[in-house]
This record gives structure tokens, sequence and C-alpha cells, in this order.
């Protein structure tokens, strides 16, 4: 079976981008075809690019334009153009999407997806958004709490089948076309049972919009079977995380995302702006991300356990 795996690299990317396809190499079964895609800001990132020697070469890179003016959810308009190049670009058989900051920590991880989307004929699989994560509004009628959509795969993470869902939709993110205006605040009154089905939320709470919202919309809307995997940004496994964890806000916190009680994929979560900030990390750099992860798959032998 062919793979496309789908990545959205932003400068300074490239050394967790190394990483991410180290992990994906590693613990392939052998029994599929991986091809890596990408989307980047320039020629010169680009050219980069092809020419790197990573352990899974690089196919193609889509040049998207950056979002440059600055407002609130700017890098969401941004990774939306990415999305949807990717989306667009050419994949046969399963496409799988993730950020450039993960690592695949599962043997046979490309099994799994195939299973999930090939054999048990899943719409999407993928990563759920954290149910902790909640972001405060002061807007005229008062201050309000919101979160993203729950316990439904988002673009952290997600594979899908493109000849079963592209029919359904030109785009995979319509984030940039609704919510492109710097003026726009991309939240949503939950106001009915069918917004509650869709976000996965009560009535009566708001969701704060991302790139996978399109995601939730089209499972609703053409009721597509989904999976998910279990998450946690505590209790790791494979992350060793300091003391201080427990004081990072929650945007920051690393991710594991588990399949049948093993870790599957771990998530640094801000890879770009910790990165470039060292009050961002609290003391679990980009560097110790990828020795947990080295570690780990070095421990396991490529098994798991």
């Amino acid at each position: 079976m062919k793979l496309t795996l789908g990545i959205s690299v932003p400068d300074g990317g490239t050394a967790l981008l190394e990483l991410l396809l180290e992990s994906a190499a590693l613990p392939q079964s052998g029994g599929n075809d991986v091809a890596v895609h990408c989307t980047c800001h320039g020629e010169e990132q680009r050219q980069l690019l092809l020419d790197s020697s990573f352990a899974l070469p690089i196919e193609r890179v889509h040049v998207v334009p950056r979002e440059t003016a600055k407002f609130m959810h700017h890098n969401s308009v941004t990774h939306s153009r990415c999305i949807n190049a990717l989306y667009a670009g050419k994949a046969d058989g399963i496409a799988v999407l993730c950020d450039f900051d993960g690592a695949f920590v599962l043997p046979d991880w490309d099994e799994v997806l195939v299973e999930q989307i090939e054999r048990q004929k899943l719409a999407f699989f993928g990563a759920p958004y954290s149910d902790l994560h909640v972001v405060e509004f002061s807007l005229p009628a008062g201050n309000i709490r919101t979160m993203k959509y729950q316990g439904k795969p988002n673009c952290i993470l997600i594979a899908y089948s493109p000849e079963v869902i592209r029919p359904l939709s030109s785009v995979l993110c319509t984030f940039e076309a609704l919510y492109g205006d710097p003026r726009a605040i991309a939240i949503r009154f939950i106001a009915t049972p069918a917004d509650s089905e869709i976000f996965g939320m009560p009535v009566g709470s708001f969701a704060l919009l991302h790139t996978g919202t399109r995601v939730a919309e089209m499972i609703a809307q053409h009721r597509l079977r989904y999976g998910v995997l279990e998450r946690t940004d505590s209790c790791h496994r494979v992350l060793r995380i300091p003391d201080d964890f427990a004081d990072c806000p929650n945007p920051l916190r690393p991710e594991e995302y588990s399949y049948g009680g093993q870790p599957f994929f771990v998530h640094f979560r801000k890879g770009t702006r910790k990165s470039g900030d060292s009050s961002a990390h609290h003391n679990y750099r980009p560097e110790d991300f990828a020795r947990d992860v080295r570690l780990w798959l070095r421990r396991t032998g490529g098994t798991g356990t």
C-alpha cells in the first residue's frame, strides 16, 4: 500500500522534520511504500528540503505563501493554506497529514493506518484535540471560554483515503476562507444539537475554530466513520518531562498519543515558537524531545516494548 506523508514545514523546522522522518523510517513494517510531501514558504527552503539527506527522501515540496499580517490566528491561516496544498497534491492509497514537530514511536505505525483506513474502512483516523486547552476571549458581551472540537481527528495527525474524501470536498480546511480577515474572531456558539454533534461539545458552549474544523463538519454531514488515538499530556512513557512540567501552559505541553495501550505518536507542540523562545519550552527543549524519541526507539529496538 502507498502512503503519502504530508508535512507543513515552517522556517526553522528542519531539525524537527529530520527527527519525524527518522522516526517514520525506523519502525516501518516494510510492507508499504511511504512517500513524503512537504510545504514550505520559499524557493530557497524548498531546494534545501529536496537536497537534504533525510531518512525518508522528500518526493515533492509545495511553496505556500506565509500570512504576513500579524494577528491572533495568522499562523492558522498559513497552516490552512499548507493543508489544502497537501490535500490537493497527488496522493495514492492513504494520505497522512501530520505536524512537523511530532514523531512516530510504535512499530509498524504504517500498518496501523492501513488497517484503520483500508481494511476497517474508516474515513478518518488520527489524533484528537486536548480537552484541557481553554482559550478565553474578552468580548463586548462579556468574557467567554472556548475549546477546540472534541473526540474527532484533527490535522496534528490524520489519515484518510483521498479516493473517498476528495469527492466530498474540494478542500480539507476552510479556515482561511472564513477567518482570513484579521478582524474575524474564529469562534462559534454551540446553539443546537446539530452543532453539538459536530463539535463534540454541549449546547451553550463556545468552540474555538481551527484548521481541523472542516473534518468535524464532514464527519457529521456525511455520517463518516472515524477513529481516534488516545491522548495524554501527563503520565508520559516516551517523553521525560522535567519537574516544572505542571507549570507549563497547556498549549505548550508535549503530547503522547497511544494505540492499543502503546505509544504511537508524540507531539512536541508549538515547535517553531519553542525553538526560538527559551521561555516557551519550560526546560524541555527540542533537543530534549529528540533525545527522548531516539532513546525510546533504541530501547524498543523497533518493537515498542
